[in-house]
């Protein structure tokens, strides 16, 4: 199941374009405000901290708001000291300033603790949180909240938590990025720096951090029973807070338990149609679905497949055919392969062949026939099929290939098993000019 997990928390990280606004905005915001308080040197990005989310790098889809600290100079502290209202003065001196350079956002507002600038294009909004940095790497920050007072915090020591643990398990943060989809998805009353600690706390008291070879699925079980067996205790962040977990939660975890359980079960049993269907009542209907086809070559492996061995032959049905990929979630294309013959191997099917054994890998100099078993793509379409090798043997003998032929009519198409690795095929059902449907197999090969 690890494939279409990996699939699926590429999918819910930000894109190239998110992640560019997100940065033109704070960087944007801390650039004005470095201007006004530091006339004396260029804007380098080190006056400011990225914090939340996007300091630890946990955040998913769709964006939301950009936590930021704005290191104040140190001679200007004793200065608020002496003002009424001390900390309310310093976020409107903040707003004041930048509502001088943002006059087309919506909205610049101060309250609690940050200066919020919300902006009119894109997603992101920014939230700057004034403080002066001491000597520990800790912040003396402003709190307006009954009648006002400053207050010490370590953000940065939430954020060297996580990278510790990441940087030990590997699948901290991918980890804290699925059940903040499922907090989404679900409505779970439970706060995003909350589930971080907890999975910072669970990988390292149950693991050691080492979970290298233990998939999300079970990661997913044994957190979900933990959390089930501590409702209302205390937690203590990196930085020194305290914060209790209530037990609103509860139900929502015990339905997400339940649920993967039988999503495991199914998947034990290879029924993956409701392995998925358990899958997505937690994580949303974008959640993959799970087929033997990405057990073998997930997307993540694809992608990192195609960088390892480029070949100069490689054709994209979007860019070199000009059909533009507009999968339609009504239409699906299922590709099969007739064993014919392999010296001696058994003849059959390589779908049975994969669904009995993760194992299986195909003889060289096997024949083999690539047909469409189903499609439910209304006529008239017209169909293109894609060969693509992979490994150092296809590499060496020149024959990574990659070329988009147009089918003939027969709806299949005959190749035979020369060089080991895994290897796919794939099928683009093409349907008013625009690629509606895309199916593959991948083809593993032994030595």
């Amino acid at each position: 199941m690890e494939p279409v997990f990996n699939d699926f928390i590429h999918s819910i990280k930000l894109t190239k374009r998110q992640r560019d606004d997100a940065k033109t905005k704070y960087s944007g915001v801390c650039r004005v405000l470095h201007n006004h308080y530091y006339t004396d040197t260029e804007y380098s990005g080190k006056t400011k901290l990225l914090i939340g989310s996007y300091g630890k790098k946990t955040n998913i889809r769709p964006p939301g708001d950009i936590d930021v600290i704005f290191k104040m100079p140190a001679d200007t502290y004793d200065t608020y000291l002496e003002k009424e209202n001390a900390q309310s003065q310093l976020l409107q001196d903040v707003r004041g300033i930048l509502s001088k350079s943002y006059t087309t956002t919506e909205k610049i507002s101060a309250f609690g603790k940050v200066v919020v600038i919300h902006f009119t294009v894109g997603k992101h909004n920014v939230e700057v949180l004034p403080g002066w940095e001491q000597n520990d790497g800790s912040f003396i920050i402003p709190n307006t909240s009954n009648g006002g007072s400053w207050e010490h915090w370590n953000p940065a020591a939430d954020i060297t938590a996580i990278n510790a643990s990441n940087n030990e398990s590997g699948k901290t943060k991918s980890l804290i990025r699925l059940l903040k989809k499922w907090r989404v998805v679900c409505g779970v009353p439970l706060d995003a720096f909350k589930i971080e600690v907890l999975v910072t706390n669970h990988l390292a008291y149950y693991y050691n951090n080492n979970v290298t070879n233990i998939g999300y699925d079970r990661l997913l079980k044994s957190f979900f029973e933990n959390l089930l067996s501590i409702p209302n205790s205390y937690i203590t962040t990196p930085s020194g807070s305290y914060a209790q977990l209530g037990s609103d939660w509860y139900s929502r975890t015990q339905s997400a338990l339940s649920r993967l359980e039988k999503a495991i079960k199914a998947y034990e049993d290879k029924d993956f149609n409701e392995c998925t269907t358990e899958l997505r009542k937690i994580f949303g209907d974008n959640f993959p679905k799970v087929e033997v086809q990405k057990e073998y070559l997930s997307d993540t492996r694809l992608s990192e497949l195609f960088k390892l061995y480029p070949s100069s032959e490689d054709e994209f049905i979007d860019k070199d055919y000009s059909f533009p990929i507009q999968i339609n979630p009504d239409y699906s294309v299922l590709i099969d392969t007739r064993i014919e013959e392999a010296n001696g191997f058994r003849k059959g099917f390589l779908l049975d062949k994969l669904l009995n054994s993760m194992q299986f890998t195909l003889p060289k100099s096997a024949s083999l026939s690539f047909y469409i078993k189903h499609v439910d793509v209304p006529q008239p379409y017209s169909v293109y099929w894609k060969v693509r090798n992979f490994g150092e043997e296809a590499q060496r003998k020149e024959c990574l290939r990659g070329k988009i032929t147009k089918d003939e009519g027969k709806y299949e198409r005959v190749e035979s098993t020369a060089y080991t690795g895994i290897h796919f095929v794939e099928c683009y059902i093409i349907k008013n000019n625009q690629c509606a449907a895309i199916g593959r197999i991948p083809v593993p090969i032994g030595s």
